[in-house]
């Protein structure tokens, strides 16, 4: 990421996502130090909870069949209880192979999203 306590992620040799975060020192970040000050190696699990999280505060969401790819494994045998309760409550939808916050959904993202961790 450009700026102070930005953040950002990337592939690492590992084939791992790695998440990078700059320093928030804005100073420090004005002096030219843009050494990233941590750098966290995402589990599978991580990555696709990130992978989730990020896509849900997009306005056309997830593409299912895009997860199944990228994993190996559908975003409903990772997440299917937790999936289908919340779209129960109408705070998700999936339309096609798409999932995605209603407008409900989008009020309260913070909370569907603390529903989906482990």
């Amino acid at each position: 990421g450009i700026g102070a306590a930005a953040h950002s992620a990337y592939r690492g040799e590992s084939g791992r996502l790695l998440r990078v975060e700059n320093t928030s020192e804005v100073q420090r970040y004005i002096a030219g130090e843009y050494a990233p000050c941590a750098v966290m190696e995402l589990s599978r699990e991580d990555e696709m909870f990130d992978t989730v999280m990020m896509g849900l505060r997009m306005t056309n969401g997830i593409d299912t069949e895009a997860f199944l790819g990228r994993f190996g494994c559908g975003i409903f045998e990772r997440f299917g209880d937790r999936l289908n309760r919340l779209i129960n409550c109408s705070l998700l939808e999936l339309s096609g192979s798409r999932l995605r916050a209603t407008t409900r959904g989008f009020d309260i993202l913070n909370y569907v999203l603390t529903e989906l961790m482990d």
